[in-house]
């Protein structure tokens, strides 16, 4: 069957894998097998609140360790697991790095690691997920099935850290999201598809915090997606 992100029907959303991951990305469930069952637990530090060095030090700590994948990649015998492989040996030192022990501490610490996370995730653990998507949609160059092992842990892993999904779904009207996404424009075979979100490649993806004056926010980190947009239409 055609792949649900380039197909026009159906118009609603069709069933697909009960991962979240897998279903925001708007795979057909007949391209992705059951996922395996790996235990997620909610993150103590979504809302980020930062009152001091520990806090600062545990969850940088935190988004450092990427055992699971690594143990993974490390098992395996293939053309991509060295690859991620080195990524995974040099992000805890990037991540030290990035998020270095700031000497002072007030009401805007926290706004100022979510930045700082932002940004480690954006340029560096962007480029396994994206390998990940990408073979989910079988793209890759191993099966389907070890990048669903991948997803599995990615998903863990944000959890993790308190990085959450948008969850937006093919189909949605693109103004609405407008904001949070990197779009690429592709001509609407259809006047009624004009706006409405063809396919998407990242999900917008968001940290909670607590900003100066003790409320919560979100710090967005951007999506990519393709938008369909009739020719000659603003």
């Amino acid at each position: 069957s055609s792949d649900v992100c380039s197909s026009d029907l159906p118009v609603k959303p069709p069933k697909v894998n009960s991962l979240d991951a897998v279903a925001s990305y708007g795979i057909s469930q007949q391209s992705t097998p059951p996922p395996a069952v790996i235990s997620v637990t909610k993150s103590k530090f979504s809302p980020v609140n930062i009152a001091g060095r520990r806090d600062w030090m545990e969850l940088r700590d935190t988004v450092s360790d990427l055992h699971e994948l690594k143990n993974f990649f490390a098992g395996k015998q293939d053309s991509q697991s060295p690859q991620f492989l080195n990524l995974i040996e040099t992000y805890k030192a990037y991540t030290e790095k990035k998020l270095a022990t700031p000497n002072d501490f007030d009401e805007s610490t926290s706004y100022l690691f979510v930045e700082k996370l932002a940004e480690v995730i954006r340029k560096r653990f962007y480029t396994i997920l994206k390998a990940c998507v990408a073979g989910l949609r079988g793209r890759g160059k191993e099966p389907v099935s070890y990048y669903q092992a991948i997803d599995d842990r990615v998903k863990k892993y944000f959890a993790g850290i308190g990085l959450k999904s948008a969850n937006v779904k093919p189909r949605e009207n693109f103004r609405q999201w407008m904001e949070h996404f990197e779009p690429t424009v592709v001509p609407a075979p259809f006047e009624h598809l004009d706006n409405l979100i063809s396919e998407i490649s990242l999900q917008p993806r968001y940290f909670e915090y607590y900003n100066e004056d003790g409320e919560i926010e979100k710090f967005w980190i951007d999506g990519e997606c393709t938008v369909f947009k009739r020719q000659g239409v603003n």
